[in-house]
């Protein structure tokens, strides 16, 4: 079990008033059989009100909203996060012609519908598909994830600058160069031509990344028949452990987009941001949660 601090700021700065304005954030990690959000805490810039909802897939989304006149827009947002590490087993002793069997079945795809249908950032055609991404007859489909998560970086190259969250997987494809997003979305086309269900996923990841910009981590959630969803990360080839913590999942980045707004202003406008996770342990916020819950402890047992 690890314990992580997350540091999320962002400051946006616009050329000209912004007369109203409603931003949405997905940056709060959730709950899960394996991952524990145990305090957080926020503020912002702005003198207007917040509340927070569940978005399409049930994740927490914090809205932000004023009628106040504003130029710049900046949020602190503090969390702790308590992390298991997850079992990474992929094999289900199935034989591959089971398995295809079961991806067939109408009830199935039914069931799966939402992350087996292709999406604007993630279609692709079949016939673009490097035969070495595909799946072989012979191949379980734990078999063949793992080596799909380790062959992309023969096809797409990271590298910072050279796409946007509106690349789609196709053009990345093309392009062979990228980021995390991009990796994700490539995988998860692949996979759905085939029939397999694949989710993106937006979070953090401590400490593991190959490379040194500070920024919201993609990876991908792939169903394996009998196990479930099991996750990867294609961009450091790697599969999910107690260091990646999740915020959302969803068809795509769009379903799990950090950060958006709907505003009155013209003009454009610039956003810096930083993002820290590191282990809690001599942390003030950290030990503050620990001596509360103790506290919490010592006045039961004296009820």
């Amino acid at each position: 079990m690890r314990h992580y601090t997350i540091e999320y700021h962002t400051q946006n700065t616009y050329e000209a008033v912004v007369k109203e304005g409603h931003f949405e954030l997905m940056i709060t990690p959730c709950n899960s059989e394996i991952q524990q959000l145990e305090k957080m805490e926020f503020n912002h810039s702005l003198q207007g009100q917040f509340f927070f909802s569940q978005s399409k897939y049930n994740f927490e989304t914090l809205h932000i909203r004023t009628e106040r006149a504003f130029t710049q827009f900046e949020l602190k947002f503090r969390a702790l996060v308590k992390k298991a590490s997850n079992n990474i087993n992929v094999w289900n002793g199935l034989s591959p012609e089971a398995e295809s069997q079961l991806l067939t079945d109408t009830d199935f795809f039914i069931h799966h519908q939402p992350f087996l249908s292709p999406t604007v950032l993630t279609q692709l055609s079949s016939q673009h598909i490097p035969d070495d991404l595909q799946r072989q007859n012979h191949e379980n489909i734990g078999t063949y994830l793992n080596r799909l998560n380790g062959q992309l970086v023969k096809h797409l190259q990271y590298q910072v600058g050279e796409t946007t969250p509106q690349t789609t997987a196709q053009e990345a494809l093309a392009k062979g160069k990228g980021v995390c997003q991009d990796f994700s979305h490539l995988m998860i086309g692949i996979l759905r031509t085939q029939k397999i269900p694949a989710r993106y996923v937006s979070g953090y990841l401590y400490g593991l990344q190959n490379h040194e910009e500070a920024q919201l981590h993609a990876w991908v959630e792939a169903w394996i028949p009998e196990l479930g969803w099991k996750a990867f990360d294609p961009a450091n080839q790697l599969m999910e452990d107690e260091h990646y913590i999740k915020i959302a999942h969803g068809r795509d980045y769009a379903d799990c987009q950090p950060i958006k707004g709907v505003l009155k202003t013209q003009g454009n406008h610039q956003t810096n941001y930083t993002i820290s996770v590191k282990t809690s342990f001599n942390d003030p916020f950290y030990t503050q949660q620990q001596q509360q819950q103790q506290n919490q402890i010592r006045r039961k047992q004296l009820c």
